[in-house]
């Protein structure tokens, strides 16, 4: 990037403009750096936001972004339940809680929010290789006798495992959805008949998966692990003293309450190594449970997709003058204009010693040679300029870099090129407020000429547009006036 401002500030560019539609497989990265950041892609390289589609402003960006970023963990967890994935964002909340809390760099602070499990996640993804903790913590004090008892029922605790974390690390020909498909299958199963010895549970599995070497392979590596909400054991029964898998809940209470429950089991061990194939898994998950937790606020998000950075002039290279040169129309000019004017934008570049009658002369050209409608004008006034036409234009109370507006007649305002959208002179009048073009699909009225923007009409992007369209106003108008007349021949007599 830092070639590029070179480029740019070389050759004068006053600001570029950029469309943000980034995605990494299905993660739209404007919603995932935008939460875990502040920011979408290009934001960490000075683009800043320029106009949003379907009517969203910066004000109305900022607000949902900052409402979707400070969301608490539990009330996604809550939220999360509609969709039926409540109890897959706990797992990935207790799972990377408690990765947190074993690693020494950052163990001091907690996830609270989605944008602190957005940022750590993307965090990890970044750290070469595996992503064990860094130092293994330090070995626990001697305890006093009278709390040996207490520690040792601790230690005694097998430590949980996460399925997924197993089953990605896991050398088989099977996918790892593969093997979650079948974990699945097992929990139920479990689930149905409460402790089942290993043949049981495989002939009860096999009555939905027919691959025995599947389901051996993942009875094999099911022990202490986690799949949904519930942790598998293998423990042995007191009465027939046959090793059996059993079931134990996580406790009810969302993703705080699983934490807390494996918490202990984490303080003594290390967590397993997380793969940077798992972690985009993650984040995939979490980023579509944020939307279906709140569509309306990361519709917003999403729409937030123009962008841009703007470079100021730049003379300290050499002795010349440069200005931005914008044109004022009189009142009889402005009332013919349908669209705001653009900024000023037209650079004009002065020897030091130029007068005012210099200046005047080459915003003449300026406009003439960067306006099809300015080709016959002529400049009657610069404002802001003092001075006769001899004077020096540093003595004239303007400096460089500064903004020349100049005022003039021969406009031609019958041209059909006055705008930067081309010889059209559409208008834009939608029902979300916006009033220019934003890139997105539209359709105009067949009526009034004013267009619209299909979604927000209800024509959905996979759907042609109608032979005939009317928009709203149009078609109340004439089912105004048909009701009316059909009114009129209803008499009694």
């Amino acid at each position: 990037m830092d070639l590029w401002d070179r480029f740019c500030t070389s050759l004068q560019v006053r600001e570029v403009t950029v469309v943000d539609t980034s995605r990494k497989s299905s993660i739209d990265l404007r919603l995932l750096l935008g939460v875990a950041y502040g920011g979408p892609w290009f934001s960490r390289w000075g683009y800043q936001f320029q106009m949003g589609s379907f009517g969203v402003t910066e004000d109305v960006y900022r607000q949902d972004l900052d409402r979707i970023s400070s969301l608490p963990l539990g009330t996604l967890v809550a939220d999360s339940a509609i969709a039926g994935r409540s109890w897959e964002i706990s797992r990935i909340i207790a799972v990377y809680r408690r990765l947190r809390w074993s690693d020494p760099g950052e163990s001091f602070t907690r996830l609270a929010t989605v944008r602190d499990l957005l940022r750590y996640l993307l965090d990890l993804k970044t750290r070469p290789g595996v992503h064990p903790p860094l130092n293994p913590p330090a070995p626990p004090p001697m305890m006093p006798r009278h709390h040996t008892k207490r520690a040792s029922a601790v230690d005694k605790r097998k430590r949980c495992r996460d399925f997924d974390a197993v089953a990605a690390d896991l050398e088989s020909r099977w996918p790892v959805r593969r093997l979650r498909v079948a974990a699945d299958v097992i929990v139920e199963a479990l689930q149905e008949h409460g402790g089942m010895t290993r043949q049981e549970v495989r002939d009860a599995a096999r009555l939905t998966i027919g691959d025995t070497g599947l389901l051996d392979f993942v009875l094999k590596s099911l022990g202490n692990c986690v799949v949904g909400r519930h942790v598998v054991r293998r423990t042995s029964n007191p009465a027939t003293r046959v090793l059996e898998f059993r079931l134990e809940e996580i406790q009810s209470g969302g993703a705080d309450a699983a934490d807390e429950e494996i918490r202990e089991e984490a303080k003594s061990t290390e967590p397993a190594p997380v793969g940077a194939d798992q972690i985009e898994r993650e984040l995939e998950v979490v980023c579509q449970a944020l939307v279906a937790a709140r569509p309306e606020a990361t519709r917003t998000v999403l729409d937030g997709k123009h962008w841009v950075k703007k470079w100021p002039l730049v003379d300290d290279k050499d002795d010349r003058l440069r200005f931005l040169c914008e044109w004022v129309p009189s009142a009889k000019e402005l009332k013919k204009l349908t669209r705001p004017l653009p900024p000023p934008e037209v650079v004009l570049v002065l020897e030091a010693h130029a007068s005012v009658g210099d200046l005047r002369m080459e915003s003449e050209m300026a406009m003439r040679e960067t306006y099809c409608m300015m080709e016959a004008f002529r400049v009657t006034s610069v404002d802001g300029v003092e001075g006769e036409e001899w004077d020096p234009v540093m003595t004239g109370g303007v400096q460089s870099g500064s903004v020349v507006v100049v005022r003039g007649e021969g406009v031609d305002m019958g041209c059909e090129l006055r705008y930067e959208g081309g010889a059209d002179s559409w208008t834009v009048d939608c029902a979300c407020g916006a009033q220019d073009d934003d890139g997105e699909r539209m359709v105009a009225c067949d009526s009034c000429d004013v267009w619209h923007h299909t979604r927000c009409t209800g024509i959905s992007d996979d759907q042609p547009v109608p032979p005939l369209f009317l928009c709203s106003r149009c078609g109340s108008s004439i089912l105004g006036a048909a009701a009316s007349e059909d009114s009129t021949f209803d008499l009694s007599w």
